[in-house]
């Protein structure tokens, strides 16, 4: 049996973001045939692995990886320069050393590693090339939003992007974190890349709705977290300029994640319901009419809405509802959606354009049904466990 090293900074568990992914794909090879290298922020709660999945685990604890937001701009700088420069010269070399021991007491036989932040751009490939086993890497957000969320200096970004570039090249699969990437990032890099996307088992599926769910209410559904401030945004504005009345419905919107703030002194319907489990949420979807995707229109993060994927737009397929995606048309889940026929498209944060898409659904009740088939035929065929399986197996072999 073949052994597989994984170094990732996010344990494979369902309580962490990323991390249930890193579970799926665990769960799909031979009992005890992976290893994990766990190197986890000093400030995280340091969760082992679930604990049914047969994983021996070394943690370590790594710095927090942020200049810190509240400093003056000098001082960021001056405090990232110093800690990144520490981190490379010391932190990290010190963790290759721990990974390639541990690598060594599990007599591995490749190492698999999801590049997130710098720690772990750094690390991969050393301790792959000092192993001299192949590589195998897996992406779930171009880096640049990383850097840019964590306050990196400019010259340290560049030297990350670089090493992120080397390590990419140097691998023999990439799991990438969307269709585009996965094309985009073969055409660059040469590398077999192949699309790795939050999925679930076929049967959570809910049929599609036939129709809207009442005649006077109109409920919109949003689950996990806002990244996408200012898609957010010009929503509310949207509503709250027609009082949250569209074509004589009442307009609410649930709201289901870890988090949320409404900073608003302006009254809207708005209802959290927290944080449940995946079952519950695709239920919740299932009873709301329009299911939202809001993605960034900032061109600093070009990069990463044409690569990413949103773990939520495989929940909203599931519960058989029309997907409102709401962001640039360049994004990947534009295209994805775009390609499938699924989804309304809405590129603008102009109020005539989101209130004109939402209307279309409610004054075309035939679209409306269609867009419910449209979004569950687009499930099935691409984002249940069976294409999730296929797709690992593609990935994670030599």
């Amino acid at each position: 049996m073949k052994t597989f090293l994984l170094i990732t900074d996010v344990p494979p568990s369902k309580y962490f973001s990323g991390g249930l992914l890193t579970e799926q794909i665990i769960r799909l090879f031979p009992s005890g045939s992976v290893a994990c290298f766990l190197v986890m922020d000093a400030n995280l709660p340091h969760k082992k692995p679930t604990v049914d999945l047969d994983v021996d685990a070394q943690c370590i604890t790594k710095p927090t990886e942020n200049a810190g937001k509240r400093n003056s701009r000098i001082l960021r700088f001056l405090l990232s320069f110093v800690s990144e420069t520490l981190h490379i010269h010391w932190h990290c070399r010190r963790l290759v050393k721990k990974g390639v021991n541990f690598g060594k007491k599990h007599r591995a036989d490749a190492v698999w590693c999801i590049l997130q932040g710098q720690t772990m751009i750094t690390i991969g490939y050393e301790i792959a090339k000092s192993l001299n086993l192949p590589l195998f890497t897996q992406v779930w957000d171009h880096p640049s939003w990383w850097m840019m969320d964590r306050n990196v200096n400019i010259f340290h970004r560049l030297f990350y992007l670089k090493k992120y570039n080397k390590t990419i090249r140097a691998s023999k699969h990439c799991g990438a974190a969307s269709w585009n990437m996965a094309e985009e990032y073969h055409n660059i890099y040469g590398v077999p890349s192949f699309p790795i996307v939050a999925s679930l088992d076929a049967t959570m599926a809910h049929p599609p709705a036939e129709r809207l769910s009442s005649d006077k209410t109109l409920t919109i559904g949003l689950t996990g977290q806002i990244y996408a401030k200012d898609a957010w945004n010009s929503l509310l504005a949207s509503l709250d300029s027609v009082n949250w009345q569209i074509s004589g419905r009442s307009v609410s919107i649930e709201v289901l994640g870890g988090s949320f703030t409404n900073n608003s002194s302006t009254e809207r319907r708005i209802v959290y319901r927290g944080y449940v489990d995946q079952k519950r949420a695709i239920s919740i979807m299932s009873q709301c009419d329009i299911l939202y995707c809001p993605y960034p229109f900032d061109s600093s993060l070009a990069e990463v809405a044409k690569t990413s994927f949103p773990s939520k737009l495989t929940t909203y397929l599931a519960a058989g509802r029309p997907v409102l995606f709401h962001g640039p048309d360049y994004s990947s889940p534009a295209s994805f959606l775009k390609a499938n026929n699924t989804g309304l498209l809405c590129h603008s944060m102009s109020s005539d354009a989101i209130l004109r898409e939402i209307n279309s659904l409610i004054e075309f009740p035939k679209y409306y049904e269609k867009e419910c088939i449209n979004s569950s035929q687009t499930f099935h065929r691409h984002l249940t466990m069976d294409v999730f399986e296929a797709n690992v197996k593609k990935f994670l072999v030599w």
